[in-house]
């Protein structure tokens, strides 16, 4: 099978067999956090739908997800998604330096929280959006797609954690460790962990 026509083919027509199946096309080492981001994309796309077929979606990308942790050596997936994450949120850091279009200053920042916020500066005075003439400059296009990117992790990540609270999940402290590190989760794991 072919990764990219079997995604076509699964975005067309949300077939979940393809989906399960999509995870175990063999593939090179950077093509694991691309079918990791598209299994969440897809799971993303069912909200749009009742009830019933959000619950069998849900089912079949979770059971993507396991098989894409196999593929990738896992025998747990909730360790493999949190790697993945960890991945994910180390292509973006980038954003979360203060960069200079024009006059503008722009960069992402994090709350105590682990929510994203999107800054605009012009001297020493911080705006309260990016200016409508700086909209469509790639970079701003880029830090868009950053901030969207870290809210869904945002969010995929604090359902993670709440999940494993309620299994009862245990984790090394060289994993929490790990956690911690990273601009977003670290936030949120510190938030639940040790208040």
């Amino acid at each position: 099978m072919d990764a990219e026509k079997t995604a076509a083919e699964i975005e067309a027509k949300r077939n979940k067999d393809l989906l399960m199946a999509y995870a175990l096309i063999p593939g090179k080492k950077n093509e694991c956090i691309k079918k990791y981001q598209f299994i969440q994309k897809f799971l993303k796309g069912s909200k749009q739908f009742g009830a019933q077929r959000r619950a069998s979606e849900k089912a079949a990308s979770e059971m993507a997800i396991k098989n894409l942790a196999k593929v990738e050596g896992y025998d747990d997936e909730t360790r493999f998604i949190l790697k993945m994450e960890r991945e994910i949120s180390s292509e973006l850091i980038c954003f979360l330096e203060p960069h200079d279009v024009g006059e503008y200053s722009v960069w992402l920042e994090p709350d105590d929280s682990g929510k994203i916020s999107l800054n605009v500066k012009k001297g020493d005075k911080k705006l309260k959006s990016v200016p409508a003439s700086l909209k469509k400059n790639e970079y701003i296009v880029d830090i868009n797609e950053a901030k969207k990117t870290f809210t869904e992790q945002y969010r995929r990540t604090r359902l993670m954690m709440e999940e494993s609270m309620e299994s009862e999940n245990e984790y090394f402290v060289s994993e929490i460790l790990e956690m911690a590190k990273d601009p977003v989760i670290g936030k949120l794991v510190g938030r639940l962990l040790f208040k």
